[in-house]
């Protein structure tokens, strides 16, 4: 166990119950480190519901009582990565499936006669077919049937970004999946994801872009969920901080 786990596991352990309850006391809406590390401590265990309630009332002010629909559109699952929890992984043997700038349009076809109106475009790492001409091709023939359309895909730089923004794509999703350096190199040893550096740093290029929907998040369960949510908020925070 590191310095810092040591660090942080002695801190999270010393908030009480009065913590939590000074917590939920404050108004919400707004980023606090403090408050959030007294909710999601051990001593915040047994108010959960009214946390949930409190969550709700949020939703509702911020956003009505509304639902987002989407649907994911797979167009490869040929990949480069070697990433030790996916089945992606280039190491695996298995049939893999392309699809066509036709073969999409003929699925994106399906999705919308659904009634859906959200698209996400998500492919594995897989660049020298899922290029940035594609999805952007992809995009120019499918922006008069969806009313957005986000990706889910590779890190881009902010001029690839820019492009994909011009072609109608105004939503990106890219987890970090876990923000502990450490074992981040462990669960990603090989292929262009093992660049920690690139991966942090890919939604200041979605900001920087232009692009009005940015979507983090980590896999719950590599580590620890504590850490993990808190970086998570961190890194959301200082996006909204630099990128209004």
């Amino acid at each position: 166990m590191s310095y810092e786990q040591k660090h942080f596991d002695r801190d999270i352990k010393s908030i009480t119950a009065s913590d939590v309850e000074r917590a939920l006391s404050e108004p919400g809406g707004s980023y606090n480190f403090e408050r959030l590390l007294a909710l999601i401590s051990p001593a915040a265990e047994n108010y959960l519901e009214q946390m949930a309630q409190s969550a709700h009332r949020l939703t509702v002010q911020r956003f009505g009582r509304t639902i987002k629909l989407y649907a994911p559109l797979y167009l490869s699952n040929y990949c480069i990565n070697s990433c030790r929890y996916c089945g992606f992984n280039k190491e695996n043997k298995f049939q893999r499936t392309r699809l066509t700038i036709d073969s999409a349009l003929e699925e994106a076809e399906v999705i919308s006669s659904q009634g859906i109106r959200d698209i996400l475009l998500v492919s594995s790492e897989d660049r020298k077919f899922i290029s940035i001409d594609y999805l952007t091709e992809l995009a120019g023939k499918l922006r008069d049937k969806f009313s957005s359309i986000s990706i889910e895909a590779y890190p881009m730089n902010a001029g690839e970004y820019a492009k994909l923004f011009k072609a109608g794509i105004t939503g990106v999703i890219l987890y970090q999946e876990t923000y502990r350096r450490q074992d981040y190199h462990y669960y990603h040893p090989a292929g262009p994801k093992s660049d920690y550096e690139n991966r942090l740093n890919a939604p200041d290029a979605m900001a920087a872009a232009g692009m009005r929907e940015i979507g983090l998040g980590v896999l719950l369960g590599l580590t620890d969920w504590r850490l993990e949510t808190l970086a998570l908020a961190e890194h959301a925070h200082y996006l909204i901080k630099r990128y209004w």
